[in-house]
């Protein structure tokens, strides 16, 4: 056996820590296997650690087979000698619901990530606020893009939002709470909770440290919330504003979502011209229409801010087709990921532009309704969904 001390065993498993947070997957390796070699007899504490980086190693590698065997193993560990509601089980717990995730098994996911949170909530003095913030955050994602119960998501980014206000402010802090308050303000519209999503847009702009890209969706979802509360006036000044933080925006995926929607009103505004241009530059980002790269070079981010809204004319029949194609493509998409009301905006937008570019609006006021009866906000007094009617 060795002879190491407590001491000695305790560096070795901060070092690891340590050089795991690095990515020295390498080096951690060989740190663990000196520890959970025969030769190396180890507390209880100390075992549950070096099989946990363990597992962890094989996470952050993507060895997710292995990794899943490895949290198992750790938690029949800490389930032998402490019991089913130690501190300690909150971690392979979670990992275990997002590798579930990964896998598409989403009720295993949740039922694990529910367990975890039900430990964290019963031991907030020993568990890291973090892991509680990540399991909220898990568990409103799923309800939101696979279960769409976004009354249950509420409560979750609820409990959420209390946890971050209640810990040490910092920047990472701010911009985990900037996208919980737009999931809520998402959330809160879909339902038809107007005076909740107001007042959480208007905590939103007292909010230090948003990042460029929180504050242009939180002008998007301004703009989604005059839409659902008929006030379609407050349309253009909202995306006006999330237009001119285009250039600003760190991450294609948001910015081909503004200008998604910028496409989409333009077109039912009767700004064609625009709404091709800002086409063009969504489907270079998504790399929908590949026949149509490089053409129209001048619509960068910079004309597109200058141009404002006020470009009327008429576009070619190419540029018509690939106007509908984005549209269509990324109410989808939206749709596919149960974001029914971004799906209904762009549908509601595209019914209403001219016939060059939504052709038949047979198949489109289908897709409208399928959309609609999945909001909450839309449905009429006896529980169904009001069929919304658009002007031709």
């Amino acid at each position: 056996m060795s002879d190491k001390t407590a001491s000695e065993l305790s560096n070795q498993i901060s070092d690891a820590k340590n050089l795991l947070a690095c990515g020295e997957y390498i080096q951690v390796e060989k740190i663990l296997k000196q520890l959970l070699s025969e030769d190396v007899e180890l507390g209880t504490k100390e075992r549950y650690e070096a099989m946990t980086l363990k597992a962890d190693v094989l996470f952050a590698t993507k060895d997710y087979s292995e990794a899943e065997r490895y949290y198992k193993e750790v938690i029949v560990f800490v389930t032998d000698a402490f019991g089913s509601e130690d501190p300690y089980l909150v971690h392979p717990l979670m990992r275990m619901g997002k590798l579930c995730k990964l896998d598409g098994d989403l009720d295993a996911s949740e039922e694990f990530f529910l367990v975890a949170i039900a430990i964290y909530e019963n031991n907030p003095d020993f568990v890291m606020a973090s892991q509680g913030v990540s399991i909220y955050r898990e568990l409103a994602s799923l309800q939101i893009q696979y279960r769409n119960d976004l009354a249950l998501a509420l409560g979750y980014l609820n409990s959420l939002e209390d946890l971050l206000r209640s810990e040490p402010d910092s920047e990472e802090n701010q911009q985990v709470l900037g996208e919980a308050l737009l999931s809520k303000v998402y959330c809160a519209i879909s339902l038809g909770h107007e005076e909740e999503a107001t007042k959480v847009l208007d905590a939103m702009m007292h909010l230090e440290s948003s990042s460029d890209d929180t504050r242009a969706f939180m002008h998007l979802f301004s703009g989604l919330h005059a839409h659902v509360f008929k006030r379609e006036s407050l349309i253009d000044e909202h995306l006006q504003s999330a237009q001119g933080l285009l250039s600003a925006i760190s991450e294609e995926e948001k910015e081909s979502i503004i200008l998604t929607f910028l496409t989409a009103h333009s077109v039912g505004m009767g700004r064609d011209k625009l709404a091709s241009e800002f086409a063009i530059q969504a489907a270079k980002l998504l790399d929908l229409h590949t026949s149509f790269e490089g053409e129209n070079d001048h619509a960068d981010t910079e004309h597109l801010k200058e141009a404002g809204f006020h470009m009327v004319s008429e576009i070619s029949e190419s540029d018509a087709a690939l106007v509908r194609e984005l549209l269509l493509t990324q109410a989808e998409a939206f749709a596919s990921q149960k974001q029914y009301l971004f799906a209904h905006f762009i549908i509601t937008y595209l019914l209403r532009a001219s016939l060059s570019i939504r052709g038949d609006g047979s198949e489109l006021e289908e897709k409208l309704n399928a959309y609609t009866k999945k909001i909450p906000a839309f449905a009429g007094l006896d529980g169904s969904a009001s069929v919304v009617h658009t002007p031709a």
